[in-house]
């Protein structure tokens, strides 16, 4: 049996997969923050009002090609780890990064968000 704040980890996936935020933001307390390292056009802290806005400059970078696989997942009452395999095109060359998402959970709804990459100048540098 899944632990509890497992079980939206794929939803929340698979939604940001196809676009919809919608879905990907309704999981989320109304006050989330999203944590973004490194030096890029999209580093800093996000809010869910602005979630469209972030995730817009990194798929214009990409060219709609950015994609996430998920490669482990690591769950607590108030946390869960997701490991990820990060590809997408990037001015025509294929780039490729790893790195985990730091959720924290309250009350059943994601309230916060920290990117934590395995190696922040690759980070940047994608």
């Amino acid at each position: 049996m899944a632990h509890k704040n497992e079980e939206a980890i794929p939803e929340v996936y698979a939604a940001f997969a196809k676009g919809d935020l919608e879905t990907v933001l309704g999981l989320c307390d109304d006050g989330i923050v999203f944590h973004v390292p490194g030096r890029t056009s999209f580093s800093g802290v996000h809010t869910k009002a602005d979630f469209g806005a972030w995730i817009g400059e990194v798929m214009r970078i990409c060219d709609g090609t950015f994609q996430e696989e998920i490669v482990d997942v690591l769950v607590s009452d108030d946390r869960v780890l997701v490991v990820l395999d990060h590809h997408f095109q990037k001015n025509g060359k294929p780039e490729q990064y790893f790195a985990s998402h730091l959720w924290t959970v309250k009350d059943g709804r994601f309230s916060e968000f920290r990117e934590l990459p395995d190696d922040q100048d690759e980070f940047t540098a994608a």
